[in-house]
C-alpha cells in the first residue's frame, strides 16, 4: 500500500492562507483547469496546461518542456507531438508561479479527475468542484457509483460534442465545458444527475399502483430499495424459478442471467473457446421457454446482457451485411439465439 501513496513533499500550495474550517465568501470566484501529460521515465508529466474563467474566456494556456525526455507523447489524447514541444521552454516551476500569481485567494478550481491535473501540476488546492463527481446523484445512488466521462457528460447535460477529433484532445476545450457543466449544474440542481431513480422505470410503473418485482443478484437488488418487490438469487436457475412465481403476481419483472456475464469475465467452469457460445444457446432456450410460459397481459424484462460489447459489434458488422444483401433482393435470415441474450419480451 505505502508504495501507490503520492509524495506531495515538493508541491506547491495555490492556497497557503487557508486555514481548516475557513468559509468561503459568496463571490469567490471560480476557474476551470484541465492538463494534458506525455509520458517520461518519471510517468506522467505536464505537457500543456489551460485555465478558463466563468465567462469561458481562456485566461492562461501554456505549453510546458517536461523535465524528462518524452517516451510516449500520447497524442491521441494531448495533441502533443515532439514538433509541438521542440521550442517550449516554459518549465512547470513557471507555470506553478504563473497560476499562483494569477488565480485569486480564495478561489475554486474546477475540473474532470482533478486528482490527475494536480498531480502533474503537483499543486494542491482545498477548493476543488470534480466534475467526475458531481452528477452521482443522491447518497443512496452512490452504492452503483462510477466515474463518467466528460465527453459523456457534455453530450447529455450541455448537447454538445467534444474531443471528437483525431489529434488529440483540447484542454481548453474540456475546461470550458468542466465550466458550463458546473455553471448549469448549480443552476438546476438535482435536476441534473446520472441518477434520476425518481424517473426510473420501476418507480414509475410503481406509481401508478402497478406492482414490481426484480430477481436478481443481492447486490443488484439492494440497489432499488423499495421500488419493487426482491427475489434474490444466485444461480440463472434460480432466477427462472423464482421469476415464474414473481410474474404470476407482478405487473413488470425484472430478470438479470449473469450466465454470458461469467463466461466473458473467465468465471465459467467450461473451457473459455467453447463457453460463450454453449452459454447463448443455453439462454436462448431457457429464456424462450420461460418466456412463452408466462401468462398473458404481463410483462417481464430478461437481460442477459454483459458489458463486453465485442459480440455486439461483430452483430452490427452482420446486421450491414444483411441489409447489402436485402438490397439486392435477397431477405436476412438472423437466428434467434442470435438475439435473445439482448432484447427484452413483452407477453400480451
Amino acid at each position: 500500500m505505502e508504495e501507490n501513496i503520492q509524495n506531495t513533499s515538493d508541491y506547491v500550495s495555490l492556497c497557503e492562507d487557508w486555514c481548516p474550517g475557513q468559509t468561503l465568501p459568496d463571490s469567490c470566484p471560480m476557474f476551470a483547469v484541465d492538463c494534458e501529460m506525455v509520458i517520461t521515465k518519471d510517468g506522467y508529466e505536464l505537457a500543456r496546461v489551460s485555465v478558463v474563467d466563468e465567462k469561458l474566456v481562456c485566461v492562461y494556456d501554456k505549453l510546458v518542456k517536461p523535465d524528462n525526455p518524452v517516451l510516449d507523447y500520447k497524442t491521441e489524447f494531448s495533441g502533443i507531438t515532439q514538433e509541438i514541444l521542440k521550442n517550449v521552454t516554459t518549465s512547470l516551476s513557471e507555470v506553478q508561479k504563473d497560476l499562483s500569481t494569477l488565480l485569486p485567494q480564495p478561489c475554486i478550481l474546477i475540473g474532470h479527475s482533478l486528482e490527475n491535473d494536480f498531480r502533474a501540476l503537483k499543486m494542491t488546492h482545498p477548493f476543488v468542484i470534480d466534475t467526475s463527481c458531481l452528477f452521482q446523484g443522491p447518497p443512496e445512488a452512490m452504492t452503483n457509483w462510477f466515474k463518467p466521462k466528460l465527453r459523456m457528460l457534455a453530450k447529455r447535460f450541455l448537447g454538445k460534442e467534444i474531443q471528437t477529433g483525431t489529434n488529440g484532445h483540447s484542454p481548453t476545450e474540456d475546461a470550458q465545458s468542466c465550466m458550463e457543466l458546473v455553471l448549469r449544474k448549480l443552476k438546476l440542481g438535482d435536476k441534473m444527475s446520472l441518477h434520476k431513480t425518481d424517473r426510473s422505470i420501476l418507480s414509475e410503473v410503481a406509481s401508478r399502483g402497478r406492482p414490481t418485482a426484480i430477481v436478481d443478484r443481492s447486490s443488484i437488488v439492494k440497489l432499488f430499495g423499495g421500488l419493487a418487490s426482491h427475489y434474490t438469487v444466485s444461480r440463472d436457475e434460480e432466477v427462472l424459478e423464482e421469476g415464474r412465481d414473481a410474474v404470476s403476481s407482478h405487473d413488470l419483472t425484472f430478470l438479470q442471467l449473469h450466465s454470458y456475464e461469467d463466461s466473458i469475465k473467465g468465471k465459467a467452469k467450461a473451457p473459455p473457446e467453447h463457453s460463450r457460445d454453449r452459454v447463448l444457446r443455453q439462454l436462448d432456450s431457457e429464456a424462450t421457454d420461460f418466456l412463452v410460459s408466462l401468462p398473458r397481459g404481463t410483462l417481464a424484462l430478461v437481460v442477459c446482457g454483459s458489458n463486453d460489447i465485442t459480440r455486439m459489434k461483430s452483430l452490427l458488422r452482420l446486421k450491414l451485411r444483411d441489409k447489402v444483401k436485402e438490397t439486392g433482393g435477397h431477405r436476412s435470415n438472423w437466428s434467434r439465439s442470435r438475439f435473445h441474450h439482448m432484447t427484452a419480451h413483452m407477453i400480451l
